[in-house]
């Protein structure tokens, strides 16, 4: 008798374990709905209130015979892991610190990364769709007919390339200009056939420090930031490192100052050389006949104007506050000036202007009147809330942005301020209910997640974004609507 009881209430309690388990599970599965109809809802209505157009589409989705689909874009990883340290290699084999800077060079279509952390400038030949660029395939297909390249279709080459690309002056094309090219094409081995998405280190070492006149991989830096070429000697850059503005010359192996002072006070001054200060070089541009530079001075709140020859600064807007104001020069006010692009929409003079990024949205400011304007933008979230950063032009002249607080990159038009997003959640994802800082992920429009996206690349002719996702510590490549090259837009 003791025994039927004692089974008799083991299955009454296992019954109602059961049946508790099941409808606790129909109700979490019920609030799930419920949350998701609630959260669909609520993303509905806050669409209609303030209504920011999407340029992608999950291509899952796509149904074919429908009239309108919308463009795709695809964000892949070309270089680079979560791990943080040095190391070059191919593809993810290679390692970054910290990728603050990215520009493109067309002379031997490489990309140029500042890697701030670890005081050094990277270099990376990325892959195309077409597995090479025109350029490489020329290179290649004339190195496999002769077995080398002889001096004039190498120079014929890589100019024509470069200047048809708009990045480089024709005064280039100098016959002195030319045999200091090809020595340095030699060195640095642009004629040999390099492996697909290889990173390099080319110039400064891991110790924090910083020697001027040293040769390239022995010189130190104190923090790299920004980076540009030398339109005239196109192989050569310069480079943005905390207060001073150094110059790369890779046809003679070293690294030299231009402007700036060596010291940890981070002051303010004009002057020339050694004499001018700054406190932070954050992005430069250099102009297409490589005669002056230009540089935003991030805790000086102003922009700065560098005479190449000379090498005299002068600072062309910006009281020094910490402030959001229109006006003209110094009386003009920019909060942390940080990435900036020439506005190159305007045929008659593509250098006449620049758009700026800075803490409360984009600016623009006319090189030649000194006016700066702050550019409209229909959504205020973005430029009061997010923080904006990396900034590119496309050939239509919509502006591409990023923004570090919702993790996207977006399109601007800055004649209607319509915004629309190109890639990128707008938050980070969640991994066991807990939000992951680190987000990463590839995919296709709004799959993709970053992390501090610090700088961007367009290349052109690619028809793509490269990205520098600094906290997820890669190089990433974004294809870009075919809207954004269109003069219409």
């Amino acid at each position: 008798m003791k025994l039927f009881l004692f089974v008799l209430s083991r299955v009454v309690v296992c019954t109602c374990l059961r049946r508790a388990t099941v409808w606790t599970l129909y109700a979490n599965r019920t609030f799930i709905k419920a949350k998701k109809r609630a959260v669909t809802a609520t993303a509905t209505a806050t669409d209609a209130a303030e209504p920011i157009g999407i340029a992608v589409a999950d291509p899952h989705k796509r149904k074919s015979g429908t009239k309108t689909t919308p463009e795709l874009v695809q964000v892949t990883t070309v270089a680079g892991s979560q791990i943080s340290k040095i190391k070059d290699g191919i593809g993810t084999a290679a390692a970054f610190a910290l990728p603050e800077g990215i520009c493109y060079s067309p002379i031997d279509d490489s990309l140029l990364i500042t890697d701030g952390d670890a005081h050094v400038i990277r270099r990376m030949f990325p892959t195309t769709p077409h597995s090479r660029s025109e350029l490489h395939k020329l290179l290649n297909s004339l190195l496999l007919e002769t077995g080398a390249l002889p001096v004039q279709p190498l120079i014929s080459i890589v100019f024509n390339f470069a200047v048809a690309n708009s990045t480089i002056h024709p005064r280039a094309t100098t016959a002195a200009v030319h045999s200091r090219v090809l020595s340095c094409c030699r060195r640095t081995k642009l004629t040999a056939s390099l492996s697909a998405d290889e990173v390099e280190t080319i110039c400064g070492v891991t110790e924090r420090d910083r020697t001027s006149g040293t040769r390239l991989l022995d010189a130190r830096f104190v923090y790299t930031y920004g980076v540009c070429i030398d339109p005239i000697r196109p192989l050569n850059l310069y480079v943005g490192d905390i207060s001073t503005i150094r110059y790369v010359d890779n046809a003679t192996d070293t690294v030299s100052l231009i402007a700036g002072h060596d010291t940890r006070r981070f002051p303010f001054a004009d002057g020339i050389g050694s004499a001018a200060k700054f406190n932070a070089v954050y992005d430069l541009l250099c102009t297409r006949n490589g005669e002056r530079l230009y540089a935003t001075d991030y805790h000086n709140y102003r922009i700065r104007s560098v005479d190449v020859k000379t090498q005299a600064v002068t600072t062309i807007a910006g009281s020094g506050e910490n402030e959001l104001r229109d006006g003209v020069g110094l009386e003009c006010a920019i909060s942390t000036p940080r990435k900036f692009v020439f506005d190159t929409s305007r045929s008659v003079n593509a250098e006449s202007a620049i758009y700026i990024t800075s803490a409360g949205g984009i600016r623009r400011l006319n090189l030649i009147t000194r006016e700066m304007t702050t550019c409209p933008m229909a959504d205020q979230r973005i430029s009061r809330t997010f923080d904006v950063w990396a900034i590119a032009i496309a050939p239509g002249g919509a502006l591409i942005f990023s923004c570090l607080e919702s993790h996207s990159i977006y399109s601007l038009d800055p004649r209607t301020g319509s915004i629309s997003l190109i890639a990128g959640g707008g938050t980070p994802i969640e991994r066991g209910g807990v939000t992951d800082p680190h987000s990463f992920v590839d995919g296709y429009g709004t799959e993709p997640r970053f992390h501090l996206v610090y700088a961007i690349a367009l290349v052109e002719h690619e028809q793509c974004l490269y990205i520098a996702d600094s906290g997820n510590r890669r190089i990433r490549r974004m294809t870009l609507p075919q809207s954004l090259f269109s003069a219409s837009h």
